[in-house]
Parts: structure tokens; sequence; C-alpha cells
């Protein structure tokens, strides 16, 4: 990665553009683009954009990661919200570092396979990359909707084995809690590398290294207490932190992207190696919170859950940034004939509002088999957690209720494939990578 000096930035002024960003930081944004089309990760949106040179040419290139549409092996009955693949697009730059243009090649292997964590809701594969264990090799790392850290380790070529858990020193799986982001950073600046977290509607964790830059080992994740911005509301906190020296004065920032889409940072006002920040400072404010909607190409408001990569995109000495979010759109609903709102209205009694007895004793009767099973499981394995637990708990369930289960959910499934579409109109998902250039 190139390292850039970073110039002052002068105090900054708030200005309202009603469905637009705020901000006086940065030029209107763009997105990127790869084989002539604008990047969209339609898996399931939730992008997550990171400039590494993948396959060692002296070109950067980009990955993304993304939430994925694919059960988890580990979540395959549950109904209702349950655990995905979320996965790494690789983009390999055939311009220049000046001009980048990209291409898609492929996934991200690990282990000969395609590397997923587990996603849900609000988060998807955020990929980082370091030499974490300074073996020499680059290793990728991501967190988690459970809230373990991900951890590919490199063996050269850009090639990796199969995940890992990083694990505090005691060995047991390092979680401060779900929906986690993960940045390997030398946060006391003691030569060694530290593990830096955002977690949804929690702010930010470190893990401490106490061992060595060949040998890690790491302390459980330690919060650090930062004021929240905005109106003080519990989701006014970093859901992505990413340490860095914004302002260019020697002392390592953060940078903070939000579950609403602002972005903020915090400034460093300590002294090496023990960091201590101010008070956070907007650089850009969505101020069209929830929106949901992009007309056509035009610039708009990057979308929510946004997660951030400070990195000098246009060479110009000044840190830009790159920001990956989640978009939900869909097409006008159509008009309905008369027999077809009769027909939604008796699908959603059926299967939303009151469906058969039968059906709830069903639900009822593995809902109270799963809810012992499952603690079960979490007793014979420290490893897991709660959420993947009760996906693992209705795989276990008995076949006398497993069986008619399944044939209830695929007769759903049809009876419902064109539900949402006559309803709502044909939903979308979106992840787009947005540049902003600082002024």
């Amino acid at each position: 990665m190139k390292k850039t000096g970073l110039l002052a930035i002068a105090f900054m002024t708030i200005f309202s553009t009603y469905g637009q960003i705020e901000t006086t930081v940065f030029e209107q944004p763009y997105r990127l683009k790869a084989d002539g089309k604008i990047i969209d990760v339609v898996e399931t949106g939730h992008s997550a954009p990171f400039i590494y040179d993948y396959n060692n040419d002296g070109k950067d290139d980009l990955l993304v990661g993304y939430f994925g549409k694919e059960r988890s092996d580990t979540d395959l009955v549950r109904g209702g919200h349950h655990l995905t693949k979320g996965g790494c697009n690789i983009y390999l730059n055939m311009g220049t570092n000046e001009n980048p243009e990209y291409t898609f090649t492929g996934k991200l292997l690990a282990g000969g396979k395609q590397a997923y964590v587990p996603t849900d809701c609000c988060v998807g594969f955020v990929p980082r990359v370091a030499d974490l264990d300074g073996d020499g090799i680059d290793d990728i790392l991501s967190g988690s909707y459970p809230g373990q850290a991900y951890f590919y380790k490199g063996i050269g070529e850009g090639m990796y084995k199969a995940y890992q858990f990083l694990r505090d020193k005691t060995g047991k799986a390092m979680n401060p809690d779900h929906t986690t982001t993960i940045t390997p950073f030398d946060w006391d600046e003691d030569g060694d590398l530290d593990l830096v977290w955002g977690v949804r509607f929690k702010g930010t964790f470190v893990s401490f290294n106490t061992g060595s830059k060949t040998a890690p080992q790491f302390e459980a994740p330690k919060h650090i207490e930062m004021e929240k911005y905005g109106d003080k509301k519990m989701y006014e906190l970093s859901s992505h932190s990413v340490p860095i020296d914004w302002d260019g004065d020697g002392h390592f920032d953060l940078v903070c992207g939000s579950e609403q889409g602002d972005v903020f940072w915090y400034k460093n006002i300590g002294k090496k190696g023990s960091p201590k920040f101010g008070d956070p400072e907007m650089l850009i404010i969505n101020n069209k919170r929830g929106h949901r909607t992009l007309e056509g190409d035009n610039s708009k408001p990057h979308g929510t859950r946004c997660k951030v990569f400070p990195y000098d995109y246009n060479n110009d000495g000044k840190l830009d940034l790159l920001i990956g979010d989640t978009y939900s759109t869909a097409d006008k609903a159509p008009k309905l004939t008369p027999e077809q709102e009769i027909g939604l209205e008796e699908l959603q009694s059926e299967y939303i509002m009151n469906p058969p007895e039968e059906i709830n004793e069903l639900n009822a009767k593995c809902a109270k088999f799963a809810n012992v099973r499952y603690k079960e499981l979490m007793d014979n394995n420290a490893d897991l957690t709660e959420t993947e637990a009760r996906g693992l708990a209705w795989m276990d369930l008995p076949e006398d209720l497993l069986i008619p289960l399944k044939k209830y959910y695929k007769k759903a499934a049809e009876d419902l494939k064109d539900y949402f579409k006559l309803k709502s109109g044909q939903p979308y998902s979106h992840g787009y990578v947005w540049v902003y250039i600082r002024k």
C-alpha cells in the first residue's frame, strides 16, 4: 500500500442540500466501473471496497466484499432471518494506478473454495489485508454477522488457507458482539499489529497484541470510549472504524462509517502509543437517511451502512474516500386486476396474517425443540454463537417435524413467488463503490 503525506484541513462548515450529501470536503461523488459497467454487488448489497495489489504486478486492484444470497451451510432450515454466505469479488486493474481500468476476475478463494463469512441483516464480507503473522506474506481478514474475526492465511501467489477464527491468548474466538468489521493496525505503536473492531450500535473496540510481530497474542476486545455524533441516538456510533492519519499531523485518527450512511472522524489529540480522541467532526452527512432510490446513472448520495476506505485515489497527496453501501430499489408496482387483488388478499391471509392452525402448532413444536437444542450445541462447542447455534438446531429437527416443515416452506415459496412483485414491484438490492475526491 502506498503512503502519502497529508495536508491539514480547515474547520468544515456544513451546508444543507436536502436529498444530497452535505460536505465541503469532497467533490461530487461518482461510482466505480468494471468492464464498462458500474460495479453493483447485486447479491444483496452491502459492498465493502479495499484497494490492494492483489496479483503483485505493481498496479492497485480492487477487492469488494458483499452480503450474499446463498444460505449458509449451517442455517438451511430456519425461517425468517438466517445466515448467508458473504463473499469477496476481485477486480484486477488492467490500466494504470493513475487511470485504473478494472475487470472482474472472480471470487476470493481460500482452501481451494470460495471464501465466505456468515452474514445477516447488517454486514457483509468486509476485506482487510495485512501480514498479520509477520511471515512476509499478506493475509486477508473480515468480520462477520455472528461477530468472530475470519482469518485467511496467505500462502503466496494470491492463494489462502481455509479460514481460522482469530483467538485471544486464552484460546477463545474473539467476538465483541454481532455485526463486526476488523482492521489490523498498530494501535499502541509498539511495532506489532493490533486489531481494531467496528461494532454496530457499540462503536470501536481494540484487541491489543501482547505478543510480537511474528507471534501475535491478542487480548480480548476492549471498548474504546468516544463521543457519539449527531442527535446521540443509539446508532450514532461508528459501525466501521478505520485508523489512519486523516489530517497529516503524524498521529493516526479514526475515520468512521455509520449505520445511517454518515462519515465522520475523530482527531487523535493524544500522544504516540497513547491515543486520545476529540469530538467527532462530520465529513459527509447523508441527510436523506434511509433513502432507498437511485435514478439511472446520476450521482446521488451513497446508501446506508457505509464501509469506508480512506485512500489517495487521484495521487494528489491527499486522502480521498472510497465508500461501499447498500441500496434497495423496486420496480413500480403493477396495476392489479380485481382478481389479482383478491388473490393477494387470500395469500396474505393464508401465509402472513392467519396461517392454518396446524402450521402454527408445527412451528411451535419446532421452536420448542430448537430452543433446547441450541443450548446443547453451544455447551458442546465454545466457538458457536447463539445465532449460529440456533440455525444448526433447526437443522437437527427430528424427521417427524423436519419433513412437514420443509414441505410447507416449499409450498409457501411456490405460492408466494409473485406475491411481493405484484404487491410492491420487483425488489432489487445493490451495493456500489463510491469515490469521494478530496478538494
